[in-house]
């Protein structure tokens, strides 16, 4: 079986090796003594810079499973392996934010300080997924809910506004107000790829109203020429083959006409036979 590309990203995260205690302290003391030269970090020594930026990609690649960790919490289960891949993406720009503020004297962990930037650059890639751009407060609480709205329906609860706002602690005003921009943070731009070979725009999955136009006048043009010929039937053959248009039974038309339901299909095929006879002589009556 081929592995996804989602698959071959996570089992190459998976050979990387976590740094020790000891390394972790000593490649952020470098990273540190680079972008902290006096005069800035592009005035440092080649030296200098070389290993710190050695040392901040070491601890990128160390910590790329804490990464992959944090974006499966925050993602959906519903959510595809595209949208997971970015959401690793971006949270691996915000651990390289948190390596070049990381301050190893304090004797914080690594992973401990990254958490919250890890997890901010995932949220902030996804919010630029949307057209729509929204307040980082509203986006927060939109997630917030949208987290237990999914938690409650697993449960088989119904989540109503007051659940929701019992289980995320936001007003229940609050909640009616956020659920009403939910949408919004799912709308896709017109020029957003769509489709398995990712270069198909959506724009042009939209159907064309001038082509729907031109549908439409064909089908009613069918449409009258039908009922010109059906007129020109006998009575009950004319009756028989209404029924059959409307998707009404043959036992109604029996009834109606006072014949048995047999004679009501000849009628109807007889019926369609002229039909299809008069279509042959004038194949384009329709197109005209």
């Amino acid at each position: 079986m081929q592995e996804s590309s989602l698959q071959k990203l996570l089992n190459d995260y998976g050979r990387r090796q976590v740094p020790s205690p000891s390394e972790e302290l000593h490649w952020a003391g470098l990273v540190r003594r680079w972008l902290d030269y006096p005069g800035g970090p592009d005035a440092a020594p080649r030296s200098i810079q070389r290993a710190g930026r050695r040392s901040r990609d070491r601890l990128v690649e160390g910590n790329v499973r804490w990464v992959v960790a944090i974006a499966k919490k925050y993602c959906c289960s519903n959510y595809s392996d595209e949208r997971l891949m970015e959401a690793i993406q971006s949270g691996v720009l915000g651990l390289i934010r948190a390596i070049e503020r990381f301050d190893h004297t304090r004797g914080y962990k690594l992973s401990t300080f990254s958490y919250f930037w890890i997890l901010q650059g995932i949220q902030r890639g996804e919010e630029h997924r949307l057209t729509i751009r929204l307040p980082d407060a509203v986006q927060f609480e939109c997630r917030k809910i949208e987290r237990a709205a999914l938690a409650l329906s697993e449960k088989g609860e119904r989540p109503t506004q007051e659940r929701l706002a019992e289980a995320t602690k936001i007003p229940v005003h609050r909640v009616k107000s956020r659920l009403a921009v939910l949408p919004l943070r799912h709308l896709a731009s017109l020029d957003s790829v769509h489709g398995d070979d990712h270069d198909s725009p959506l724009v042009d999955l939209i159907a064309d109203p001038n082509q729907t136009l031109e549908a439409d006048v064909e089908r009613q043009a069918m449409t009258d020429w039908l009922d010109g010929q059906l007129a020109q039937l006998p009575e009950r053959q004319r009756t028989a083959i209404a029924f059959m248009r409307e998707g009404r039974d043959r036992k109604e038309a029996a009834r109606q006409l006072g014949i048995s339901t047999s004679a009501v299909a000849l009628h109807q095929s007889k019926a369609i036979n002229a039909l299809r006879h008069r279509l042959q002589r004038c194949p384009d009556t329709i197109a005209a």
